[in-house]
């Protein structure tokens, strides 16, 4: 076997092109590739083969007209289990939707249909993705690649662990507090939260209508970039839909030089208790921008704390998720114990309660769009630690360091920046202004490009736990 699994799409694309191989070859190994790893590590709830081999077929008619739709056409992708695919279950992770099927497929699944690519299924995740760990009492736990003893992340965690273990070339997660990004950091990828309403959530089974984002997880910054700009459109049947202004700058420019930009560093993010090797190489990463050209601002945000802006975020969450699943709530076992005790939280939470949740993230938001006034973006480590042992204590600041741009509506990209002592993956995230998705990429992928290979390889088989 080739492998051609272990291309990013700009290779996959290149080799349709030029005719080296076709999509249903890409789509066999694929399929292979899938079948090899997911006895280990549970990624996938639902396989779409027949409708994946005509969608190959198709590109496959296409490339050999030379009139492929573009770069994703005939490139296999996958979607997390909150997203709708038609005719596969649309479970949200939630036991009590496990007999639930999408009808329609999810507003950004037709754009990539619509951009050519081959929908292969749907993920795992943290149930009703409230929660980053992708350990699911029902549909079972997803193992990281890197060592299948541990979390991937969450709540899109099998859609980083995909990504990393070659079972698709790109994924879809959603990102509420930081669930795309947490994924990333954990696996190894790089996964994008935009600005809110950029990427259409219709067909998504929402947690909180007013902090979901849907995001590509990927093996290279560009990628990300391709995944994003076949999703952009405006969808006039969803109110939460957002128009960027007329002066949107997109796509980004890879060739973009990073010489006199100035990157803030968030004196509040020094009260997150992180892992030593975190704060390692984010020193190191910073010198790498240095090399780049840039500079760095030291920044503080008036009455912002990482720590109860998580936690007044988390309660947001818990209320929304309780609004959406009411119905549901006295439903005997419809949810896991655990997850039926959250929701129940959120629906008793008081309104005085809720209110001051509320006005923290306003000043939180009102706090942050003055960075950009001495800024032009804004860097930290994703999350404070690698990711951790299935049955340790879940870290509570998980969430810390990715929450801020969700309440400050910037887009958010994590990237690869190193391993620690036991070789799992680190991230670094890079913020900007909203409508500034195009800056983040290309300050993502130049310091991919001058950091070099070896950030965070991705594990080759057979996968052998760093733990004993």
């Amino acid at each position: 076997m080739s492998e051609l699994w272990r291309l990013d799409i700009k290779g996959a694309a290149a080799g349709l092109r030029s005719g080296n191989f076709t999509p249903k070859e890409l789509l066999r190994e694929t399929l292979a590739r899938i079948a090899e790893v997911q006895p280990l590590l549970n990624l996938y709830l639902g396989l779409r083969e027949d409708s994946a081999h005509a969608e190959a077929r198709a590109a496959g008619k296409r490339h050999a007209r030379g009139q492929p739709f573009g770069p994703l056409d005939g490139i296999p992708v996958a979607v997390k289990g909150n997203i709708a695919v038609a005719g596969l279950p649309n479970t949200a992770g939630i036991p009590g939707r496990r007999s639930s099927v999408a009808e329609a497929n999810a507003f950004c699944v037709e754009r990539l249909r619509t951009a050519g690519a081959v929908i292969l299924g749907t993920f795992n995740l943290h149930e009703a993705a409230l929660g980053a760990t992708t350990d699911n009492a029902s549909f079972g736990r997803t193992g990281n690649p890197h060592d299948p003893t541990r979390t991937p992340g969450g709540s899109s965690g099998a859609s980083g662990a995909a990504v990393a273990a070659f079972a698709c070339f790109a994924a879809l997660g959603t990102d509420t507090m930081g669930s795309v990004r947490i994924p990333a950091a954990y696996c190894g990828t790089v996964g994008l939260k935009a600005s809110y309403g950029l990427v259409g959530t219709c067909g998504i089974v929402p947690l909180s209508w007013r902090l979901d984002h849907v995001g590509p997880l990927t093996r290279s910054v560009p990628d990300a970039a391709l995944l994003l700009d076949a999703m952009i459109a405006y969808d006039e049947t969803d109110p939460l839909s957002r128009r960027p202004p007329s002066d949107h700058r997109w796509p980004p420019d890879f060739s973009r030089k990073m010489t006199g930009l100035r990157l803030a560093r968030i004196s509040n993010f020094g009260s997150v208790d992180c892992q030593p090797a975190v704060l390692a190489a984010f020193e190191e990463a910073c010198e790498v921008f240095r090399d780049l050209g840039c500079e760095f601002v030291d920044l503080e945000l008036p009455g912002f704390d990482p720590a109860a802006g998580r936690r007044a975020g988390f309660l947001l969450s818990e209320v929304d998720g309780a609004m959406e699943h009411e119905a549901e709530l006295e439903q005997p076992g419809y949810f896991s114990e655990a997850t039926h005790a959250l929701l129940l939280f959120g629906r008793s939470c008081p309104s005085i309660k809720l209110a001051r949740a509320e006005r923290l993230l306003g000043h939180i938001a009102g706090v942050a769009a003055r960075v950009f006034d001495r800024a032009d973006a804004v860097v930290a480590p994703t999350v404070a630690h690698a990711a951790f042992p299935f049955g340790a204590p879940v870290p509570v600041n998980q969430g810390d360091l990715t929450g801020l741009a969700n309440f400050a509506n910037w887009p958010a990209l994590s990237v690869p920046m190193g391993v620690d002592e036991d070789g799992m993956p680190l991230g670094l995230q890079v913020m900007t202004a909203t409508w500034q998705e195009a800056l983040a990429l290309e300050i993502g992928a130049a310091f991919e490009a001058a950091a070099g290979d070896g950030r965070s390889t991705p594990p080759a088989m057979p996968f052998r736990p760093v733990h004993a």
